[in-house]
């Protein structure tokens, strides 16, 4: 049995109270997390992704978040910070996330013979269709077992 019991307003307060050491780690948020430790580009490949410089200038072959830019139903996902535009940096990470969160619970839909895997973007098309992400299988072994092959709006197939 422990010993602890538990905190009281007082032990709050005086807790509150103490001085915090400023550390580089304390003083900035810690790093985003490289894109490659994020279950989706673990899961599947996405296809060659532009970069911040090439979206900002809008050169370079629109990729996988420009297509699902155009397909959904229009949001401003630039954020309201003027440096960021172009670059679609919510889009990104709500992507990002949404993914990591459907693959922890685990939400993603999978075919009866693991071939083929869906997910549900939580994003809707101008018509307020989900759109949904969908896997099959990778033809290039070099990378993962699965590529991101389409994003398609309406019912899940």
């Amino acid at each position: 049995m422990s010993n602890e019991h538990p905190a009281t307003p007082a032990d709050l307060a005086a807790f509150k109270q103490r001085p915090m050491a400023v550390t580089p780690q304390t003083m900035f948020p810690p790093p985003r997390s490289l894109a490659r430790d994020l279950a989706l580009y673990t899961y599947a490949h996405l296809g060659w992704i532009r970069n911040a410089d090439l979206r900002r200038t809008d050169e370079g072959d629109p990729d996988l978040f420009d297509k699902l830019a155009s397909l959904a139903d229009e949001e401003e996902w630039d954020g309201p910070d003027a440096k960021f535009a172009g670059e679609q940096r919510i889009l990104r990470n709500y992507v990002e996330l949404t993914f990591e969160r459907a693959h922890q619970q685990p939400k993603i839909l999978t075919s009866s013979d693991g071939r083929f895997s869906a997910f549900n973007t939580g994003l809707a098309t101008k018509e307020q269709e989900a759109i949904y992400g969908l896997f099959e299988p990778n033809r290039n072994e070099v990378t993962t077992a699965l590529v991101l092959s389409r994003l398609a709006g309406g019912e899940c197939p």
